[in-house]
């Protein structure tokens, strides 16, 4: 894909954000969140995703924040057949509206 139709798409998953942020009347949204209710309307590839990424990280329309989460995890293994419990530190993006 070109740079060039690799910007437009950016802009273009951009502009669908704030519509949908702006449509469903959110100030904010967290980006894993958008993914898991678009879902049914856009098919969210790897490719997709990354490219959605980075026009966040470029676009001026949207106040963007990082912040760690930590969550705990119930892993089974060989040697805890009931499972045993892990906190797994994960970084969450939220997108948030310029009024």
């Amino acid at each position: 894909m070109s740079q060039r139709k690799k910007k437009r798409e950016q802009r273009q998953l951009v502009a669908e954000l704030i519509r949908f942020l702006r449509t469903g009347k959110r100030e904010s949204i967290v980006i894993e969140d958008y993914f898991d209710l678009t879902n049914m309307s856009q098919k969210w590839t790897k490719e997709k995703k990354s490219l959605l990424y980075s026009g966040l990280e470029r676009t001026n329309a949207l106040s963007i924040s990082r912040s760690q989460h930590e969550k705990s995890v119930t892993v089974r293994d060989i040697d805890y057949p009931n499972g045993r419990s892990i906190t797994v530190t994960y970084t969450r993006m939220e997108a948030k509206l310029l009024v």
